[in-house]
C-alpha cells in the first residue's frame, strides 16, 4: 500500500513525498499554484511538516527526539497541527467576523463549504477547525459530514449546537448515520440526490437538508429546529 505521505530525514533537512498520479516536483520556495495539490494532499503535507517538530535539527541528518508520547498520540497531535496550519485561527475568526458579522449562530452548511473552498481544505478539517475556534455555539443546528464506507454512511465530523443536545445524541466519529438518527429516511443515505426532509425526534420537529459533495459520495447534513431557527450565512 502506498502511503499518503512520507517524511524522510536527509542531510540538512527533510524530503517529503506525497502520493500522486505521476511523478513531479514542488518548489517550496514558490507560491503554491492554485489546484496544484488536492485538499487531501495539502493536509498530508501539513501533517508531515508537523512531524518535523519531533526531530532535532542538525547540520547532518536530523535525528528523532526522545518523547514520552505513543505513536498514535503523535499522529493526533500532527493532525491537529495540520488543521491549524491550513486554517489558522486568526484567519478563520476574521472570516467569521467579515462574512457572518461575528455571529457564530449563522454558521451553516453553506458557510462550511465556502470556507473549505477558500482555505483549500477538506470539509472535515474545516468543521474540526470551527469546533476548535468557536466551540461554544448555542444555535439549534447541527452540521454533519458523512462519508460512505462499504455502502454505509459514517459520521466523519460534526458541528453541534448545544441546544439540540436534549433531543440528539452527540455525534461520534465513524458511527453510522442511521444509528445516530434512526428517524432519518434511508433515502437520504442511500441516494446521491440532494433534498429536504422533515422528521420528528422525541416529539420535536426537525428539518434536514442533504448537500452532496461530488463524486466522492460524501455529503453534508444540516439539521435545524424550526421552532428555534438559527439564522443562516446568507
Amino acid at each position: 500500500m502506498v502511503q499518503r505521505g512520507v517524511l524522510v530525514p536527509v542531510s540538512g533537512g527533510f524530503e517529503l513525498f506525497l502520493r500522486d498520479l505521476e511523478p513531479r516536483d514542488l518548489d517550496i520556495e514558490a507560491e503554491e499554484p492554485q489546484g496544484a495539490l488536492s485538499p487531501r494532499q495539502r493536509f498530508t503535507f501539513a501533517h508531515e511538516l508537523a512531524h518535523t517538530h519531533f526531530y532535532k535539527a542538525s547540520e547532518g541528518v536530523p535525528s528523532a527526539r526522545k518523547v514520552q508520547i505513543i505513536p498514535p498520540e503523535i499522529e493526533k497531535i500532527c493532525d491537529g497541527a495540520a488543521g491549524r496550519i491550513l486554517v489558522p485561527t486568526n484567519l478563520l475568526k476574521r472570516e467569521i467576523d467579515q462574512e457572518l458579522l461575528g455571529n457564530c449562530e449563522r454558521i451553516d452548511a453553506d458557510f462550511v463549504r465556502a470556507m473549505a473552498a477558500r482555505f483549500r481544505a477538506s470539509h472535515d478539517v474545516m468543521i474540526n477547525r470551527l469546533n476548535a475556534v468557536d466551540s461554544g455555539n448555542v444555535f439549534a443546528r447541527c452540521i454533519l459530514l458523512a462519508r460512505r464506507e462499504h455502502g454505509e454512511a459514517q459520521i466523519r465530523a460534526s458541528y453541534m449546537g448545544v441546544t439540540l443536545l436534549s433531543i440528539l445524541p452527540t455525534p461520534k466519529k465513524y458511527d453510522l448515520v442511521v444509528n445516530w438518527l434512526p428517524e432519518l429516511p434511508r433515502d437520504i443515505v442511500e441516494h446521491d440526490d440532494k433534498g429536504r426532509w422533515d422528521v420528528t425526534r422525541r416529539g420535536r420537529p426537525l428539518e434536514i437538508e442533504k448537500i452532496p459533495l461530488g463524486p466522492s459520495g460524501d455529503f453534508l447534513l444540516q439539521i435545524d429546529d424550526p421552532n428555534h431557527r438559527a439564522p443562516t450565512s446568507r
